[in-house]
């Protein structure tokens, strides 16, 4: 009987041009859990990335080392509409949250084109949609919680973490992995 092979998981963008096969899949379902993977990836020496639905045009979300996987961080967690706000996990789809919206008969005020992307990776990259009225998307982010590179979890908003609440709005990833998102919408 011959050796037993371990199937290891390929991750590809969406133009499948780019690649990697990490050595540790993270699949967190909340914000102290992705705290403890980075925290457990700093004390390995290994680099993490934060991959959503794949959808960048370059290697950014790639890592053979280790990647969080955000597809279980797609919670809505509150709809206002007296207040035209909600609060939603940061891997939740253009499309999950398109849905949940116009359920309560609100909306996003400006979309890209396309709708597969997560929120966190449409936000962290600056999405637009089109018109002189309509900021980019990263505009509609009143709150955030941030997970540093040392596993630590910070709120960041206009009045909390000021400074890091508008680097964080459109970071690449830089500053960490967004986790949740409180957004203002409008009214379908």
């Amino acid at each position: 009987m011959g050796q037993r092979q371990r199937f290891q998981p390929q991750f590809q963008n969406w133009s499948r041009q780019y690649r990697c096969i990490p050595q540790h899949i993270h699949y967190p379902t909340d914000t102290k859990a992705v705290g403890e993977i980075i925290q457990t990836a700093v004390q390995r020496g290994s680099r993490i990335r934060a991959f959503g639905a794949g959808h960048s045009p370059s290697d950014i979300a790639m890592s053979n080392e280790e990647l969080i996987v955000t597809s279980q961080l797609n919670r809505v967690l509150r709809i206002d509409p007296s207040t035209k706000t909600v609060v939603v996990e940061a891997g939740i789809t253009l499309n999950e949250l398109n849905q949940a919206l116009a359920s309560y008969g609100l909306a996003l005020p400006n979309l890209g084109s396309i709708s597969a992307q997560t929120l966190a990776g449409a936000m962290a990259t600056a999405t637009h949609g089109t018109g002189l009225n309509y900021g980019v998307l990263p505009t509609l982010i009143r709150a955030m919680t941030l997970v540093t590179g040392m596993g630590e979890s910070v709120h960041l908003s206009e009045q909390e973490n000021n400074r890091w609440f508008k680097a964080a709005q459109c970071s690449l990833g830089s500053l960490g992995v967004v986790t949740e998102l409180e957004l203002q919408v409008c009214d379908a």
